[in-house]
């Protein structure tokens, strides 16, 4: 029995956080979502979408973790609820037991089917057995710890031969344990974000190199400076090549099962591709240039005879992370499933051992370590159209500029600008650039893509005429005729519009 509310929801909060801790440490040992996970995942559902693009706009990727953690820190307080509800019912060690029974099974029964991972887990990839049995671990310890505390709690209140400056000092002592276990849980997710800080900021290391230097970012992005962003909250899934199967089904005649080995062993494709994030924000560096190789698509999906009335292809991931094409992009010849980046195979964060590359298209449809390929005669929205993002999520046109930063001070002399653009499939054409706020535009030299479907470095050589403020800004204009819009729009839902800008103070000579 526990002695007052107080001393339970403080008992409650450590139990808490043990719980916590234990579901994060089975998520890593059991590649599958923990419930913080798929209670954030769940929660994005409710959030407004105007709020949804301000966050993703003001945080980017850290988003996601702060809305991880902040589902973490709300579990280990209905914890910490739940033991100054024990302990105002003064329930004994049976009636705990009972109650706590009853929760996991009301948990693992109706609260994972409502969170989209079926009724015990059964969707999930270890399957009822093991999610069961791992959310009894959690709770298991939950009561464990909760007990535990309780009696530290019981053994720490006052009697004749304690004074009230032992009672204080063995509070304090129980606030710093209880502190311990919150720092312990919590200390994943704050590596995670320190992690996810670094991963959004890595592709700009090159440029803050050369801060206020005529230098452009290399043509071909280096595996580690290339953009990552998943959907999940806690960490990406290691997938074993060894065990990995890509199944080829859905509604077709020939269904299939292929290795790895019988992957790379079919007939290969080489290409230079970009790719951009539909969260890509004007001027932002979610996007990256590499050399990937890999197999069409449509290879595998002939092989498997697709039946008549085909609309959609499906793709399901290792982190179950869904979407879908169209089936007629889907056979395109540059539609493809990747195995190598760079002359290398795939690392994880990047999709090993399998990714798909569909021309023109955001980089949140270019799926990563996929497991399952399904032709379907019906539409299918995925993981971020459930949401609210685009399905078609077409590449618009984009140009940046990356040599000088804004209100860098510059000397009236030679100053190089310069940068890439990129306009999916239809190419640049044209490259323009205005120091006057966009009110006259001047040409700017273009370097040749790697390939059709690429971006392109843009330069131009130019002299401020004298000291003063000058606005820079760049446009681009594709294959078709069409200029980069200037009109400003979010990255939600369909990707962000505008022209970027930097300001320059030009000193005297």
């Amino acid at each position: 029995m526990i002695p007052d509310r107080r001393a339970g929801f403080l008992a409650g909060l450590g139990a808490g956080a043990l719980a916590a801790l234990l579901m994060l440490v089975l998520r890593v040992a059991l590649d599958s979502p923990s419930l913080p996970e798929l209670l954030a995942d769940k929660l994005t559902f409710f959030i407004p979408l105007p709020l949804f693009d301000a966050l993703i706009r003001l945080l980017g990727p850290l988003a996601k973790r702060l809305l991880f953690v902040s589902v973490l820190v709300g579990l280990i307080l209905v914890g910490g609820l739940l033991g100054a509800m024990a302990a105002r019912r003064r329930l004994g060690l049976i009636d705990g037991l009972k109650g706590l029974v009853s929760l996991w099974l009301l948990t693992d029964w109706l609260l994972l089917a409502a969170l989209g991972a079926g009724p015990f887990g059964s969707l999930t990839r270890p399957g009822p057995v093991v999610t069961s049995l791992a959310l009894a671990a959690a709770f298991a310890v939950y009561g464990g710890g909760l007990y535990g505390l309780a009696q530290l709690f019981r053994a720490g209140a006052p009697t004749a031969e304690t004074g009230p400056r032992d009672l204080q000092r063995r509070r304090l002592l129980r606030l710093v344990g209880l502190g311990g276990l919150v720092v312990a849980a919590g200390g994943v997710g704050i590596w995670q974000l320190l992690e996810s800080v670094a991963r959004r900021t890595a592709g700009t290391v090159s440029t803050a190199m050369a801060e206020g230097l005529a230098q452009l970012p290399a043509e071909i992005t280096p595996v580690g400076e290339f953009y990552t962003v998943s959907k999940n909250f806690f960490t990406d899934p290691t997938v074993d090549a060894a065990s990995w199967r890509l199944e080829v089904g859905g509604q077709v005649e020939q269904p299939f099962t292929i290795t790895y080995d019988e992957l790379r062993a079919l007939p290969s494709v080489e290409d230079y591709r970009t790719l951009m994030c539909i969260s890509n924000e004007v001027g932002g560096n979610l996007i990256g240039n590499a050399h990937w190789r890999g197999v069409r698509l449509r290879d595998l999906l002939e092989r498997a005879v697709p039946s008549p009335g085909a609309y959609k292809v499906i793709f399901t991931c290792a982190d179950d992370y869904t979407d879908s094409i169209r089936y007629d992009k889907a056979i395109e010849p540059d539609t493809l499933l990747v195995y190598e980046m760079n002359g290398a195979p795939l690392i994880p964060k990047h999709g090993y051992p399998a990714r798909l590359l569909v021309p023109d298209i955001y980089g949140m449809k270019n799926v990563k370590w996929v497991q399952k390929i399904e032709v379907s005669t019906h539409d299918y929205r995925g993981f971020w159209q459930q949401r609210g993002w685009s399905d078609e999520a077409v590449v618009k046109t984009m140009s940046r500029i990356d040599t000088v930063k804004s209100y860098t001070a510059v000397n009236a002399e030679p100053l190089l600008l310069g940068g890439i653009a990129f306009a999916g499939a239809r190419g640049v054409a044209r490259v323009e650039y205005s120091v006057d706020g966009g009110q006259t535009w001047q040409d700017a030299a273009i370097k040749p893509p790697l390939g059709p479907l690429t971006w392109v470095l843009w330069v131009v050589e130019w002299t401020p005429p004298g000291p003063g403020q000058y606005t820079i800004k760049v446009r681009a204009t594709d294959e078709t005729g069409v200029v980069q819009s200037a009109l400003v729009a979010d990255p939600l839902p369909d990707g962000a519009a505008g022209l970027h800008a930097v300001t320059l103070r030009a000193l005297a000579g």
